[in-house]
């Protein structure tokens, strides 16, 4: 009694999560460790020449564990591949550290930057990977709340070269310990399994979809383009004060307005914040905080997004995340920097004139990009192999087209032919349930019944009986 009269509802359900779900909360830490050490490691590089050697460290990382996790390590057993990235970045920040205690040549510093990127982009991955494993309703706030922690942690720790260069291997011991951690709870099965399919080949476009890879170019390029006009350097204060921002809102509307949270809303941030910066940059001098704070919190909720999309449809895919959040992150880099060295050109066109052709860009974009979670075609074939009954799934199949469903009605429909409630559909879609409420009483509409009781005696009536085994084992 005392408990409930103490802590508001929104920490009530964020205590109950944690007490339910410690896979959860071991996700949040890992992620955000790892994030919050590859952020640290630009105290110590100074230079760009040294951030440059850690994103060709990135690149490298990227697509070395892609390529060793696909030819070696399919099934998902390997220790090696699993710990080989947080060793690799363990070993660079042991580098980094004698570094500074002069026992190696400054020149090393190099060599360390790029082991330290490619460790720890690697490592990105495979949290990233586990992410995308969990339930559907947990991934974009795992990956918001971390980011919002990791930019917090950056906070605190990068207050001294010191501090940063002695945390640096600390964070990445507990993030490596974290991930086989984790995967020691997934073999005990207390946490959600890997994928027990083999990691198999598909189609990146069945993953990542074009308009995505524009509109994540189109934000990152923005973001860079703003950094080199106002010569912001690469995450000072008010730059992860920025980032902070998505993971805040994201946390604050999935814990205090669960029901009203979607994906809709982080795309919408994204907007708002990304052109909020852009206005400002062309009335603001050189370094002003607040065009940093709103177009780092514009990139950073396009981050968020693109991360969570990509694990969401590779999860509904049944397939590995890797290859979909490693194109999401060479995205970022490449157009990240390429905003910046087109801003150190001197261009003829007048800055203003380029901020608002980037605006209307990202307008358009923003209007064209579907801020649904998972594409319908996957939700629909997981839907339709729920039933071994293939006479079934075409009936299904053509009552929804003979009653006219529109596609998101078509989908909805599948999954409550299946058995799901409205809660389950929230979950499996990722969308309010009052949107699926709306959808459902639609789909009442046109199949003339008034409640779920009504609309089952349809579909029984119309449907062929599923098979014995199937009725036996329910």
């Amino acid at each position: 009694m005392g408990h409930e009269a103490i802590f508001p509802p929104w920490l009530e359900r964020l205590m109950d999560l944690a007490e339910r779900q410690w896979n959860v909360v071991v996700l949040v830490t890992g992620y955000a460790l790892c994030r919050c050490a590859s952020h640290l490691s630009f105290q110590c590089a100074g230079s760009s020449d040294l951030s440059t050697c850690a994103d060709a460290g990135k690149i490298a990382g990227l697509l070395l564990l892609v390529t060793f996790a696909y030819g070696l390590d399919r099934e998902h057993q390997s220790f090696k591949i699993l710990a080989a990235p947080g060793l690799i970045a363990l070993a660079a920040c042991g580098v980094l550290v004698l570094v500074r205690l002069s026992v190696l040549d400054a020149s090393t510093l190099a060599i360390g930057m790029f082991l330290f990127g490619l460790g720890t982009a690697a490592m990105m991955l495979q949290w990233l990977e586990f992410v995308s494993t969990t339930s559907l309703k947990f991934i974009v706030l795992i990956i918001g709340t971390a980011e919002g922690l990791n930019s917090l942690l950056v906070i605190i720790l990068g207050a001294s070269l010191e501090t940063v260069t002695y945390c640096m291997p600390l964070l990445i011991a507990i993030s490596l310990t974290l991930l086989v951690g984790y995967r020691r709870m997934v073999e005990e099965s207390h946490a959600p399994s890997l994928l027990v399919a083999q990691r198999v080949s598909i189609g990146l476009g069945s993953i990542v979809s074009w308009r995505l890879v524009v509109w994540v170019s189109i934000y990152c390029f923005s973001y860079g383009l703003v950094s080199s006009f106002m010569h912001f350097s690469k995450l000072s204060l008010f730059d992860n004060f920025g980032n902070m921002i998505p993971g805040a809102a994201i946390a604050g509307l999935a814990f205090g307005l669960p029901s009203r949270f979607d994906m809709r809303a982080l795309k919408n941030i994204a907007f708002v914040f990304m052109v909020a910066g852009l206005l400002l940059a062309g009335f603001f001098d050189n370094d002003n905080a607040w065009v940093q704070v709103f177009a780092s919190a514009g990139t950073a909720s396009c981050r968020l997004f693109a991360y969570s999309l990509a694990c969401m449809r590779a999860h509904a895919a049944r397939t590995s995340a890797l290859p979909a959040c490693a194109i999401v992150k060479l995205l970022i880099i490449a157009t990240t920097e390429t905003g910046i060295q087109t801003g150190l050109l001197d261009l003829a066109i007048d800055p203003g004139v380029l901020g608002a052709a980037i605006i209307l860009t990202i307008s358009l974009l923003s209007a064209g990009l579907s801020p649904f979670s998972i594409d319908e075609r996957y939700v629909l074939e997981r839907a339709v192999q729920s039933s071994p009954a293939s006479r079934r799934q075409e009936a299904l199949t053509s009552l929804s087209t003979e009653r006219g469903l529109s596609k998101r009605e078509t989908t909805v429909f599948m999954l409550m032919a299946s058995g799901c409630d409205i809660a389950a559909i929230s979950d499996e879609l990722f969308i309010s349930r009052s949107a699926v409420r709306a959808h459902a009483s639609r789909i009442y509409a046109k199949f003339a019944v008034h409640n779920r009781q009504e609309f089952n005696e349809v579909l029984d009536a119309y449907l062929p009986p599923l098979p014995e085994e199937e009725s036996s084992g329910s």
